[in-house]
């Protein structure tokens, strides 16, 4: 319960950062270059982290870059991240060979959508039989969505075990600046 209680605030928190009034926010394009350490795809560049953390932490890690957990919106798009996260196996650290995106169903059980965003996920690859919310287990809940390194197929991820995961910078896009 105090984990599920945790991340409900950090979701809130984002959301009404993010939902911030024009007026009360400071808006400055992102450059049209990605970073170092970064793959561009079309307008986003992609961080791939060999960093291991739960989903929590990787949306904390990703908007310290100014970016977010990766959200997936096209067949195209999935080709290029799963060609990429394949290219990278053999330097991943997950041991179950997982990456995080920012996806979640853990406000509506069964409802997915990008957690940054508030939006409905509408494009999905997920392996058969998958969300399936993993019933076994009374007091957790498959609640954040992960992507398998190998077959690039989506799952729905307990939310507190620690995987890799990959972060999205939009580029040619208003972004706010804090502070």
């Amino acid at each position: 319960m105090g984990f599920s209680l945790f991340f409900l605030l950090i979701c809130f928190a984002i959301h009404k950062t993010q939902s911030a009034s024009f007026k009360d926010r400071q808006l400055s394009p992102v450059s049209d270059h990605c970073p170092n350490g970064s793959v561009r795809h079309d307008q986003s560049c992609y961080l791939f982290s060999h960093l291991l953390a739960n989903w929590p932490e990787s949306m904390v890690y990703c908007q310290a870059y100014g970016a977010h957990l990766a959200f997936i919106e096209s067949d195209r798009e999935q080709k290029f991240i799963q060609a990429q996260v394949f290219s990278t196996m053999g330097s991943q650290t997950d041991p179950l060979k997982f990456f995080w995106l920012g996806g979640t169903d853990a406000v509506s059980e069964g409802e997915w959508f990008w957690a940054n965003i508030v939006e409905p996920i509408t494009y999905t690859n997920w392996n058969p039989g998958e969300p399936n919310n993993d019933n076994n287990h009374d007091d957790h809940h498959q609640d954040c969505l992960a992507m398998y390194s190998s077959s690039g197929l989506w799952d729905d991820g307990y939310c507190e075990v620690k995987h890799n995961f990959i972060c999205e910078i939009e580029l040619n896009s208003e972004v706010p600046i804090v502070g």
